[in-house]
């Protein structure tokens, strides 16, 4: 992005020098693949396609990208989920999550990729060639499977995230919009029933760069203290009717032997070998994790319903 400006120095107001000269300028046009145009948007989704695909990126073919999941993330970030909308705290916007920063092309790549990704509170990921984006917000699940859907046992990896990794609140940076694009820190952001829970602070850090408001600074730090609490993770062995899933989908899981039915995880990764069963990493996952409320329970998804071993 880049402006040109000519001037008549032989104009009056002009001879004592050249002017200061500031714009407010639109950043890149990108491919949206729901109309098949190219132009400005602030959708953190488009930005992030368009990015893994130019040279200061990864350089991906346009058939590189999944637009199935690209279409998806940029549909959750395009979601109208505020209802009182006021310049200085959404940008005139109603969109849930925005893209609003820059980047300089001397920036290690891999950093430029995970701020687009912060700003949309997702991820996204090369499997198979392929890229896939996936914006913060809650889909349906794709699959239910039970204990007979199994080829063998499965195992847990770790009940909860460790300790120190488990905040209730989130304070860091961001890139204030109203200030024509000053870093500056946010309004801290904690949860009041989990800092009761906890009977202490537990802060985490966030550096923004491409975020421009304190509310959807707090609503990125939400998804990312309420996902803290979480962190239920087990690997499953699957039939094949499972194939089809890729990191990013989400299943609906009940275990006898764990004590839990019709739970809700996300794929984080899979991996398959001859001679041995579909092998799936999956992590509890819930709605309440990506809504714009604070969480008011201990816990929105116990991690099994069997009774306690220590009563």
């Amino acid at each position: 992005t880049y402006a040109v400006v000519t001037l008549n120095m032989l104009f009056e107001r002009f001879q004592g020098g050249l002017p200061e000269i500031t714009a407010r300028i639109r950043g890149k046009k990108v491919y949206d693949p729901r109309s098949g145009q190219t132009r400005y948007s602030r959708n953190p989704a488009l930005c992030l396609a368009d990015f893994i695909r130019s040279e200061a990126g990864y350089l991906a073919a346009a058939d590189q990208i999944d637009e199935a999941a690209l279409i998806g993330a940029a549909n959750a970030c395009d979601d109208e989920v505020y209802t009182n909308v006021d310049a200085e705290n959404h940008g005139n916007s109603k969109l849930r999550y925005v893209c609003d920063g820059v980047f300089r092309s001397d920036q290690d790549r891999e950093t430029t990729r995970q701020q687009l990704e912060e700003s949309m509170a997702g991820f996204s990921l090369e499997t198979g060639g392929v890229w896939r984006i996936q914006a913060g917000a809650w889909a349906s699940p794709v699959l239910n499977l039970t204990d007979v859907d199994m080829l063998s046992p499965t195992t847990v990896v770790q009940t909860a995230n460790l300790g120190s990794d488990r905040l209730n609140g989130m304070r860091g940076t961001y890139v204030n919009a109203a200030r024509n694009g000053v870093s500056e820190d946010f309004r801290p952001y904690q949860n009041a029933t989990l800092r009761a829970q906890d009977e202490k602070d537990r802060f985490g850090d966030m550096a923004l760069a491409f975020t421009g408001s304190h509310l959807r600074c707090h609503q990125l730090a939400r998804v990312a203290v309420e996902q803290s609490r979480g962190g239920l993770v087990l690997r499953i062995h699957p039939k094949m009717l499972a194939w089809h899933l890729q990191p990013g989908d989400r299943i609906v899981l009940s275990s006898v032997l764990y004590g839990f039915v019709n739970k809700t995880f996300r794929v984080q990764d899979w991996s398959y070998q001859r001679n041995a069963p579909l092998t799936l990493l999956v992590i509890e996952d819930v709605p309440t994790f990506y809504d714009l409320v604070d969480e008011v329970m201990a816990d929105p998804a116990p991690n099994t319903n069997l009774p306690s071993p220590f009563i």
